[in-house]
């Protein structure tokens, strides 16, 4: 029988970890947040031990399924189990670290980035599926890259490399954790809280200098109140603000460091400082990744990197809360079915044929996204509502040309009907979860402080949180138009009070503004027509027409001509020669 080779690489510098026996040697990357609880399980009394050793010990007492169920936190690894000749290649559970892949006749290759998979030779074609789930999403989520043949291992899923054959399986889904809960609301809260104190708490164990991620949103709030209860000296803390007040949350942190007496860092982030890091931030993503946040956490990983080398975040939170708005579609339906329907007609008559340029209105603009919930079934507006923050359907059929073009909907449609339920806002949240987390926030996250040699740690990823909020009813997170709710009211002793009167803008970066003034040349010249048309893969009269659009005002179409920007920076450096 023919041997399948197997590669696997995590790090330029990889060196292997075996047990005593050299029978089992393990590659690892990533944190195991439970790694104090599994050393005392598996009577394991140095405190030095990495997580590659845990691994060692942990597969030779349970083997690789109980191994996984075990595990908490972000890794992902190989295990060369030399004497059954098996090879084991893991992903943890939703998705914090990557692991890429691809497979030829000669052999299987994997790592933790598109760059050193590439260091073994494969076809760098296009993905239709990746290039049309990039452009309406800003990322691709797994299992596809942007490379055809070329994927990433989903989140809770591992491959067996035996003889010639490689298979996936899959150790945890969302779906098989879901036990609707007869806690109160009361109830639920107390336990919440206690596992997020605890989480904490586990995220905090540490010989290195550590501190935390303070955006002034309530999730990271919550993280930094909860360190400084435990720490023995000030926790460092650190903000990223804007010149532009509707981007900026820095005196909302401001006020979160002053109560927990932290020691903070703010920087005030303008294009000055994005001008000279731009295409490394774009180039380490490895494909093309369009969330403009990026930026501004790459420059908070920076800023902390100087001090710390470890940080916590808020990550996960609103996906498992009900942070975003798209959750209050059913809150307000309700409202505007209310409405008497002569009125709602003319209503709609009128928002129907308003300029585009009027949708820079927010209330105008949120208008037509009920209108379109109402109009359609909840999974398509879930569908577009996701597509918001790139470019829709209909957009991006007029200038991506029909050799390029592939139906993103299924894609997205699949995750969402896994999680079969009566609780529509519940199933979002699952979908987000799936799709959005492990496609956008954890990589984000990831890399930008990997970049800056930086370990970032997100206690509500933790599994025991995760299993906890996706089985709570979504009136628990949703409550009317009141957002992440239950979180809200496990902690509001813990925040000052004023904390609350603080609107929330989101962790962005004003790219409408740049691609019309500082980054104008740039887009241009990324987006020539010559340059479009000989590439082959847009229609140049659509795009000329979306960039004038913009750049005069008439339409934000920033979402998608970032996106663009992004696609065709890193088309120049991976795909021409």
């Amino acid at each position: 029988m023919s041997k399948l080779k197997t590669i696997v690489a995590f790090s330029d510098i990889d060196q292997p970890v075996s047990n005593d026996k050299k029978t089992i040697t393990v590659l690892f990357e990533g944190e195991i947040y439970n790694s104090k609880a599994l050393k005392k399980e598996l009577i394991i009394d140095e405190q030095d031990f990495s997580g590659a050793q845990i691994i060692i010990h942990a597969y030779e007492k349970w083997g690789i399924e109980r191994l996984l169920q075990k595990l908490d936190g972000a890794f992902a690894f190989s295990i060369h189990d030399i004497a059954n000749d098996i090879v084991y290649i893991a992903r943890d559970k939703f998705g914090i670290q990557t692991v890429y892949y691809f497979q030829d006749p000669a052999g299987l290759y994997a790592a933790s980035t598109l760059k050193l998979l590439s260091k073994n030779t494969f076809p760098k074609i296009i993905s239709k599926e990746g290039l049309n789930l990039f452009l309406s999403l800003s990322y691709i989520p797994a299992p596809y890259t942007i490379y055809e043949n070329v994927f990433k291992l989903p989140a809770g899923n591992y491959i067996t490399v035996k003889n010639d054959n490689a298979a996936i399986k899959t150790y945890y889904q969302l779906e098989d954790h879901i036990k609707p809960s007869s806690l109160t609301f009361e109830e639920a809260k107390e336990q919440l809280k206690q596992k997020v104190v605890d989480s904490v708490k586990d995220c905090m164990e540490s010989d290195s200098p550590i501190g935390a991620f303070l955006s002034g949103g309530i999730d990271s709030s919550i993280v930094v109140g909860l360190m400084s209860q435990f720490a023995t000296q000030p926790i460092p803390t650190f903000s990223i603000g804007y010149k532009e007040k509707e981007y900026d949350e820095s005196d909302r942190a401001l006020l979160v460091s002053k109560t927990f007496n932290t020691n903070h860092t703010v920087h005030i982030l303008d294009y000055a400082d994005v001008m000279g890091v731009l295409d490394e931030i774009i180039d380490f993503f490895d494909e093309p990744y369009g969330d403009s946040s990026a930026i501004p956490s790459y420059y908070v990983a920076k800023l902390a990197s100087e001090k710390v080398k470890i940080v916590l975040t808020g990550d996960c939170s609103d996906e498992l809360f009900g942070g975003y708005d798209k959750y209050l579609s059913e809150y307000y339906t309700e409202k505007y079915l209310r409405i008497p329907t002569p009125i709602r007609y003319l209503l709609e008559k009128a928002l129907c044929i308003m300029p585009d340029r009027i949708n820079r209105i927010t209330f105008i603009r949120k208008m037509k996204k009920l209108m379109t919930y109402v109009a359609n079934s909840k999974f398509e507006f879930f569908y577009q509502s996701m597509c918001y923050i790139g470019c829709s359907d209909k957009i991006r059929s007029q200038f991506v040309v029909s050799e390029y073009y592939a139906d993103i909907r299924p894609v997205i449609e699949k995750t969402y009907n896994r999680f079969h339920s009566n609780d529509d806002a519940n199933i979002a949240m699952l979908t987000d979860i799936s799709i959005s987390l492990e496609g956008d926030m954890f990589p984000k996250m990831e890399r930008m402080c990997r970049m800056n040699a930086l370990i970032s740690r997100s206690p509500f990823s933790s599994a025991d949180i995760v299993n906890f909020a996706i089985s709570l009813p979504s009136a628990y997170k949703v409550n009317g138009k009141e957002k992440k709710y239950i979180i809200k009211e496990a902690f509001k002793d813990l925040l000052p009070p004023k904390f609350f009167a603080y609107g929330k803008h989101g962790f962005r970066a004003p790219v409408a503004q740049w691609l019309r003034k500082e980054l104008k040349p740039d887009l241009l010249n990324l987006l020539n027509k010559d340059k479009v048309t000989k590439q082959g893969i847009f229609n140049a009269d659509v795009l000329s027409n979306l960039v004038e659009q913009h750049i005069k005002g008439k339409v934000d179409n920033s979402p998608l001509l970032w996106n663009l920007f992004v696609f065709q920076k890193w088309y120049a450096k991976n795909m021409q020669v």
